[in-house]
Formats: C-alpha cells, structure tokens, sequence
C-alpha cells in the first residue's frame, strides 16, 4: 500500500470574492472548508488577509456555468505548445505556452511523491487507495495499461513500452524487456543460444516506489531478482509523447469542440462546459465534510454523492 497518495487535480471553486489560491500561495496558507447543506463556509488565513464567509454552492455554479457560456475562441495544439486565444467575461487570454512541458513536470513531481511496496502478479498491479484511487496498472504485454477509478471519473489509457532495462543477476546479465513482455537472462553472455526468458504475465513479486524510481523484486529459486528503473522518466517521456500532438479545441458559448491528434490516437468530441459546471456543483452542493489545508498539506473528510474522500495530501510533492 502506498504510505503517500498523489493528488489529481480538482476543478477549484473561485467565488468572486475571494482571491484565487495558486500552489504556492496555499502552501503559505491555512483554514478550512466546510460543506453542508448545500453551503460552503470559508475560513482561510493566506498572505493576502482572512476570508470568512459562507456561499451558495448553486449560486456559484449558477456564476460559473453563465460565464463558460460566454467563452469563445480556440486553443491550438502543435508538438507540445499550445497557443491561446480565448474571450472570457474578464479578459483576453492570447499567446504560446510549453503545454507538454508544463504537463510532464507536473506528472513527474506527481510520480516522485510516490513511496511504498505494491504487489504485482501476472503482470499487473492492483492499486487500491480507499477514497482516492483504485484499479489496475498493466505492463506485461508491451503496453503500459492503466485501467483506474478515481474520485473523478475513470481514467484509461493505454501506452506502448519500448523500454530495455539491463540488470544483472549475480554474474548473470540479464534484461527487462518491456516490449515484448520478457525477463531475459543471458546465462551464457560469450556463446548465443544460452538465453533464458520469462514472461512478465507469469511472473510475481513486488515493485517498490522512491522518490519517481520503482524496484522489481522477483523471488526465484536462486534468490531474489532485483532490477530498478526511472519511472518518473517513463512517465515524463510517456506524457510529452502523448502530448506532442496537434489540433484545435474550439470553443462556441461554453462548447468545446475537440479535435486533435497525437500519442493517444485521434480525439474528436464535443463538452458542455456550461453544463459540467452545473453538474460539478451539484455534487458539491449534495457533498458535507471539510477540507483542511495548514502549510501545505490538505487533509480530506468528504462524503460525496459517489464516495468518502478521507486522506492527506502534501502539496509540496507538486513543487519542482
């Protein structure tokens, strides 16, 4: 079981009267959010001053939902850059940012705040974090198979693995050979046809995260097969690969019209952003519990329409 969760980021709600808390201003701040009866009471000291009042969770996402509807304009995707030129209420948003840069150090940090021991089996992991996320991870096949359930939504995702990683086994060099799905074992490194090979689907043991590496302990006969390899690396390269694509997301009062192309295949959809606002503030509205923030960490005592959200989370993880 992992000792610490990751975090996956959730839509903030921003009433106009309060000032919006980036990362780093929450990690200097503290307070709590009680939700009951569709109300929101705010307590919150950060470095700009104290905020205590209590809003209507339909009222703001009533706010919200008319605001997307005003959204028009578009977002451009080419090999990882995205450029904006959106018309809110507000303001303008134009220009070029790094987007699979900005998304892949996020996911990186995200990997590294990772510790813990997880068994796995038949070439997949079975995750189970009550109130955060549950499902599996699969790599035995020569793809990355992610099939999970978050407070969110389900995620799945599927990425093909061209990694090698060398070990050695005792005096014996040996091989992870994620794409074709085989622990190799040269037992005879000067002469060819002295290889022996498993697959990883018939193979148990353990996989250990640090600090965005992973251990593979494989009990043997012999003893113990221990290899380790960068995962948050993976996961980095992974990310920008996906995310290297190109497309255009189109936005027509508050309808995002999706259609791009890259590592995940092509996307072609449409989202009532209008609507999923309404629709997050319902389940806010019907959610009781608090969230405590101090200093960065953020500690979860939810009951939603869907789950309990119980856990804490240490925002630092997400810093580079």
């Amino acid at each position: 079981m992992f000792e610490t969760s990751t975090l996956t980021t959730l839509p903030i709600l921003k009433p106009s009267a309060i000032a919006p808390l980036s990362l780093p201003m929450l990690m200097q701040s503290s307070g709590t959010l009680r939700f009951n009866n569709g109300q929101l009471a705010i307590d919150v000291n950060t470095p700009t001053g104290e905020t205590n009042q209590t809003i209507s969770i339909a009222q703001v996402a009533n706010d919200v939902s008319s605001a997307l509807q005003q959204l028009q304009g578009t977002l451009s995707f080419n090999q990882g850059s995205v450029t904006s030129n959106l018309a809110t209420p507000i303001e303008d948003f134009t220009g070029t940012i790094a987007f699979a840069e900005t998304a892949s150090n996020f996911v990186e940090n995200a990997v590294k705040s990772i510790s813990g021991s997880v068994p796995f089996s038949d070439g997949r992991l079975v995750i189970d974090i009550p109130s955060v996320v549950n499902g599996t991870i699969e790599f035995g096949n020569g793809a990355l198979v992610t099939n999970l359930s978050t407070p969110i939504g389900s995620y799945f995702s599927s990425i093909d693995l061209e990694e090698q990683v060398a070990f050695n086994f005792g005096s014996v060099p040996g091989v992870v050979n994620f794409d074709d799905g085989l622990v190799i074992l040269d037992l005879q490194p000067q002469t060819q046809g002295g290889d022996i090979a498993a697959p990883i689907n018939a193979i148990s043991g353990t996989v250990v995260f640090n600090n965005g590496q992973a251990t593979l302990n494989i009990p043997t006969p012999f003893g113990t097969l221990a290899t380790n390899f960068d995962l948050s690396a993976l996961a980095t390269e992974a990310v920008t690969d996906a995310l290297n694509g190109s497309g255009t997301v189109t936005f027509n009062s508050g309808i995002a019209t999706i259609d791009t192309t890259g590592g995940l295949g092509t996307v072609q959809t449409t989202l009532n952003l209008p609507q999923l606002a309404q629709d997050f503030g319902s389940i806010l509205a019907n959610t009781q519990g608090t969230v405590s923030f101090d200093q960065g960490l953020v500690t979860s005592n939810l009951v939603t329409p869907d789950r309990t959200l119980v856990g804490t989370i240490d925002l630092s993880t997400f810093l580079g």
